[in-house]
């Protein structure tokens, strides 16, 4: 009798951790989806100014998917935490997280890329802003890495082996805030010499 009771104690323990790890997932997502709103509202005069009112094409319109997609990104995932039945089997989510990764990790670095060489040649090589940017462009791709070696496939339905959800929400949030504090130098550094 003891046994099954304390089975039954120990699955609802088990329970109460996923709820609890679910809970800190979702908490970080929105935590990543307000600091991404945050960076668009914060330059959004300018890219009214700059993007919205020319005439558009490739550029323009691969620039404004990039610029949307981290916000549209997290928006789903908050939709997918929510609604937990979406995520029908650990092969789908897991599946769907790979999927996510790979056009994250393709969005990331050719984001990075066009805004270093953008960067690079409006600061008429000057190696300040070339230094700051490949150094904030660097840190942001690593934490990116980090992030899929430690913890892949589908966190919502699948153990980490133990480690816990701490370090996954304290990378990724680190990785959201380095991809803005790359996104703001390159604005500093156009903004810069644009007054030189």
């Amino acid at each position: 009798m003891d046994n099954s009771t304390d089975d039954m104690m120990a699955e609802v323990n088990e329970f109460i951790q996923e709820v609890n790890d679910a809970t800190m997932i979702l908490y970080a997502q929105l935590v990543c989806l307000t600091i991404a709103v945050y960076h668009i509202l914060l330059f959004l005069n300018d890219e009214i100014r700059l993007v919205w009112s020319k005439k558009y094409n490739f550029t323009t319109v691969a620039y404004l998917f990039t610029r949307y997609s981290v916000p549209i990104q997290f928006i789903l995932e908050i939709m997918l935490a929510l609604w937990p039945q979406a995520a029908t089997s650990l092969s789908t989510c897991n599946s769907l997280a790979n999927g996510s990764n790979a056009l994250q990790a393709i969005f990331l670095i050719g984001v990075r890329s066009l805004l270093s060489m953008r960067a690079y040649a409006i600061s008429r090589t000057k190696w300040l802003a070339i230094i700051l940017l490949g150094s904030t462009f660097l840190a942001d791709i690593i934490t990116f890495i980090v992030l899929i070696i430690l913890f892949p496939g589908c966190l919502s339905l699948e153990s980490t082996s133990g480690r816990g959800y701490g370090p996954v929400l304290i990378i990724g949030i680190a990785q959201e805030v380095l991809s803005i504090v790359t996104d703001t130098t390159s604005s500093m550094i156009f903004g810069l010499v644009s007054t030189l």
